[in-house]
């Protein structure tokens, strides 16, 4: 801990220091300069966490980050690490039973597209589409 009673692991206040202060461009360069590289203890990353449980974003901070998310593409890369690590995962039985329940009342309120005719043109995407998809 500095002489401002900051954590030079983040230039956050700590318990009892001013939380309302406002920092200068300046300052905020000087606190990101002193923090680049640095690496967070098992004990200081323990009590960042436990400090963070228990919080929700506002409503005006989740929308926010939605915009902010809003037509964001995931590069195809990240897109195959995530499936990698998502293959082979086992849920318990508990979870499954869970998403089986959801899944259900689902099938009841769903209305399915039943007597929707498709153009021979959508019909024809559709088809080069799963297609293609065979082929990966």
């Amino acid at each position: 801990m500095n002489s401002l009673g900051r954590s030079r692991a983040l230039g956050t206040p700590q318990v009892g220091a001013s939380t309302h202060r406002h920092l200068s461009e300046e300052t905020r360069k000087k606190i990101s300069l002193a923090n680049k590289g640095r690496h967070l203890s098992e004990a200081e990353r323990k009590k960042l966490s436990e400090r963070m449980k228990g919080r929700h974003p506002s409503e005006e901070t989740r929308k926010k980050i939605s915009l902010a998310n809003k037509g964001r593409k995931v590069s195809v890369e990240t897109r195959q690490k995530e499936s990698k690590r998502e293959k082979g995962r086992k849920l318990s039985e508990a979870t499954r039973k869970k998403i089986s329940a959801t899944l259900k009342a689902r099938a009841k309120t769903h209305k399915p597209r039943k007597g929707y005719h498709l153009s021979q043109a959508t019909k024809a995407k559709i088809s080069k589409a799963l297609r293609k998809r065979r082929q990966r």
